[in-house]
């Protein structure tokens, strides 16, 4: 069994709630990228962006991993 990764990609609001969710990099079990964006949606709200940032929201990529 090999090891899966699904790259994710979501932006963060200044208020730390998460949205645009959507799977960049599929790891090929869509069972396993459902899963990662359910996780994601979960996990939110996560921190306030810290008051020195200066956009309004931050987009970021994020490698979820299964081992076998």
């Amino acid at each position: 069994m090999t090891t899966r990764i699904a790259t994710v990609y979501f932006v963060i609001s200044r208020d730390g709630s998460a949205h645009d969710v959507e799977i960049e990099e599929s790891s090929g079990n869509p069972f396993f990228d459902q899963s990662v964006v359910r996780a994601v949606y979960a996990a939110s709200p996560l921190a306030p962006l810290p008051f020195s940032f200066g956009g309004t929201s931050l987009g970021v990529h994020v490698d979820f991993s299964q081992s076998p």
